[in-house]
């Protein structure tokens, strides 16, 4: 039988990002588990290379449900920026708007809430996809059909 899709042609394409920010806002514990925020964090600084080498490190230590969530919805950002001489969302705007729902601690606070560090991480994760989540031995689980 076939399977019925939701018709979201009239629908604004913000309304569509406000409510994924929402969701990832709303889990339990982040895309980037709390416990693993201050890695993070503190890996980003100097030279983007010796970043994105300590982000991939970082990024291979997710749980399994994580590390896919992350990599299917990168992969998607990426697709978005393709398109960024159109819609505007290059790789710095995207880490603007999806870095605070992604990467954020247990308990915020105005500091934490006012960095950059977490849009930076996003904005490298989409600009470095395929350095980032190239893994023989982290599989992606598959979708189901």
């Amino acid at each position: 039988s076939p399977t019925a899709y939701a018709d979201f042609s009239d629908t604004k394409i913000h309304s569509v990002a406000v409510l994924l920010k929402q969701f990832l806002m709303e889990l339990p514990d982040a895309v980037i588990p709390f416990a693993m925020y201050r890695k993070f964090i503190d890996c980003i600084g100097g030279d983007v290379e010796q970043n994105v080498i300590k982000l991939k490190d970082l990024v291979n230590k997710l749980p399994p449900v994580n590390f896919s969530v992350l990599h299917y919805l990168m992969q998607f950002l990426v697709q978005i920026a393709s398109y960024s001489s159109t819609n505007l969302m290059g790789y710095c705007n995207l880490g603007v708007v999806f870095g605070p729902s992604l990467i954020r601690p247990q308990i915020p606070d105005t500091i934490t809430l006012m960095s950059s560090t977490n849009a930076k991480i996003v904005e490298l994760f989409v600009e470095h996809f395929d350095t980032l989540f190239t893994n023989e031995e982290k599989k992606v689980e598959e979708r189901p059909p």
